[in-house]
């Protein structure tokens, strides 16, 4: 992605003209998700719906300056720092304004140390009157009108910083648009968050996201028409396929109940690896003393099926490529440069088995080189934190993994290191 230079250049009428000048520079090209210090906040004990004052105040939310300063040093440029939208909608007065003041302060320990920063509402589950299940359900509803004016609200705030370098993305992951209808229903809202934030920041650089959990065929389901301007970016996520960038992690809905089991897919995978793997793997399900019996052979044909369809797929930097040119073919079908493009959240966990390590560094190297290859830019998910995918093991451990550094052409020429 070319480095964004946004100014604004006079109205006419009730249009306004963008064009890019040399006046300031803003680099969003290699960024890493930050979610700890204003996301999950604290809750009031004993009450799931309100939360508490400071709501993140405790060492969970805590980043180091000495490990921004490796983030920086890592190579890194960006980063998307993720904000808990709930509290922002429930504060009122005073708190309200601190809230404002809070992430005014976080973003300049970023901007400090030469890091641009992305804003990003990330809204979570926690508090069921904000869940994005809520907000989103309905364009006309009360959830969604109050979200509206969060995001203006933020987005002048942002604007009043008069800094190219700070940008802002009013919506993680809509849950909705599986659907045509849901689908059409997206595409009005995102509308109305665009106009929400940029009449209150004509200057602010905008990412805007498709529906289908932000991902790529969510965005190939948006008309990019209604956000023209200049200094708008699209996002789209990608974790395909989700068995591999999953693997160990606990959950209960559909096929996903046994990646707890699978700790060590290869990747590429090859044929003669596939009845070994499937077989440790089985053997993790066997040792689970906390099933029945049923469950037990339910799971283990749902993963004979999920695993053997896995390595049929056969994954490779050949796949990704193919999915990552479907989005330049959509940003080109609209005239949209690839530079314009975010790949804002891609990962895989950092799980124990004896051959994760260097398939996940393979599988991240294809992804970030298929991004950088069609010049998008690019964020990978996360800093740290418990979901799995966190690139440093502690709070306040100073370096980024190495072998996620170098999978990431950090440490070397990415151009090159494409190439081998």
């Amino acid at each position: 992605m070319r480095r964004l230079v946004v100014v604004a250049a006079a109205a006419i009428g009730a249009a306004l003209v963008w064009t890019t000048a040399a006046v300031a520079e803003a680099a969003f090209r290699h960024g890493v998700g930050v979610h700890r210090p204003l996301n999950w906040a604290d809750l009031v004990p004993g009450d799931r719906g309100r939360y508490a004052w400071p709501p993140f105040a405790g060492a969970e939310h805590e980043v180091s300056d000495a490990l921004i300063d490796g983030i920086r040093a890592a190579g890194f440029d960006f980063v998307r720092l993720t904000v808990d939208p709930g509290p922002f909608l429930q504060m009122k007065g005073l708190r309200r304004d601190r809230l404002d003041a809070l992430l005014g302060a976080q973003i300049r320990r970023f901007r400090a140390r030469g890091l641009a920063v992305l804003v990003n509402f990330h809204s979570n589950s926690q508090v069921r009157a904000y869940r994005p299940e809520l907000i989103f359900a309905e364009e006309s509803a009360p959830p969604f009108k109050q979200y509206l004016a969060a995001v203006a609200r933020t987005a002048a705030y942002l604007a009043a910083m008069r800094d190219p370098a700070v940008a802002f993305e009013p919506v993680n992951e809509p849950p909705y648009g599986y659907d045509s209808g849901t689908a059409a229903r997206w595409q009005r809202m995102m509308e109305a968050l665009y106009r929400a934030a940029r009449a209150a920041a004509p200057t602010l650089t905008i990412v805007v996201t498709g529906a289908q959990g932000g991902s790529r065929l969510g965005l190939a389901l948006l008309d990019p028409r209604p956000f023209g301007a200049g200094n708008t970016l699209f996002s789209f996520h990608y974790y395909e396929p989700h068995l591999f960038t999953h693997q160990g992690t606990p959950a209960s809905d559909g096929d996903a109940r046994v990646w707890r089991y699978i700790l060590d897919l290869p990747y590429p995978p090859q044929p003669d690896q596939r009845r070994a793997t499937i077989g440790q793997a089985e053997a993790r399900l066997a040792a689970d003393t906390g099933l029945s019996g049923q469950d037990r052979a339910r799971l283990s044909a749902m993963m004979r099926s999920v695993m053997g369809s896995y390595f049929d797929a056969g994954w490779n930097a050949g796949s990704i490529g193919a999915a990552f040119d479907e989005v330049a073919d959509w940003a080109s079908k609209y005239g949209i440069g690839t530079d314009r493009i975010l790949l804002g959240e891609f990962g895989a966990t950092r799980v124990a088995g004896q051959g994760s390590a260097p398939a996940r560094a393979a599988w991240l190297r294809d992804v970030r080189c298929a991004a950088e290859q069609r010049r998008f830019a690019w964020s990978i998910w996360e800093l740290n934190g418990p979901g799995g995918m966190a690139i440093t093991d502690e709070l306040d451990r100073n370096g980024i993994d190495p072998v996620t550094r170098d999978a990431l052409g950090l440490a070397a020429a990415p151009a090159a290191d494409c190439r081998r």
